[in-house]
């Protein structure tokens, strides 16, 4: 397999961790050891786009992660926090929502070692937030409309319908279709 990232954000949209879950000593790439001890450069590249209209966000410069894995003891360590300020976005904001494209690239005496794409992501915990914050609602909404039809009922189950159908947008990766959707629930959100 090679070179691997997980990745999981925290609830608040602030912190992205990418795990390294790598197969260190097979698939030509050293054991970790051998590596850290030849290690002469290790940094993650960043990019991101928001809308379909957009071009892409190139963020620079590239993140630099060779203290984090000259300070592991075990690829368990391997875990590179991004934030808001690592990419440029200011101090204690969320990431934007997007698709995210990370390179990962490692560096020993010998070889440079890296993915054979970028890997791509779905961020999505603000907008995701939002709509559950709408479709949480509803309930109270029919309640209070003493159980009638009302617009702001599906109008949060447009937006849900529409969150649902960019997350499953994401598993035949229409990039472009995920933007157009984001872009719309954005809009509507807010």
């Amino acid at each position: 397999m090679g070179l691997i990232l997980e990745n999981s954000q925290t609830n608040d949209a602030k912190i992205l961790y990418l795990t390294d879950e790598s197969t260190w000593g097979s698939d030509g790439i050293p054991d970790f050891a051998t590596f850290k001890a030849d290690m002469v450069s290790a940094y993650i590249t960043i990019k991101y786009k928001v809308s379909n209209d957009d071009d892409e966000v190139t963020v620079s410069p590239n993140y630099d992660i060779s203290g984090i894995i000259g300070e592991a003891t075990t690829v368990a360590d391997l875990i590179y926090p991004v934030t808001s300020v690592t990419v440029g976005l200011g101090t204690d904001v969320a990431l934007t929502d997007g698709i995210w494209a990370i390179g990962y690239y490692l560096t020993d005496s010998g070889e440079t070692y890296q993915f054979d794409a970028d890997l791509e992501l779905l961020l999505d915990a603000t907008i995701k937030a939002e709509v559950y914050k709408r479709v949480g609602k509803i309930a109270y909404q029919y309640y209070c409309s003493n159980n009638y039809y009302t617009k702001p009922i599906d109008d949060d189950l447009l937006i849900q319908s529409l969150y649902d159908a960019m997350v499953s947008s994401t598993y035949i990766a229409k990039k472009e279709e995920i933007l157009k959707i984001l872009e719309v629930l954005q809009r509507q959100t807010q």
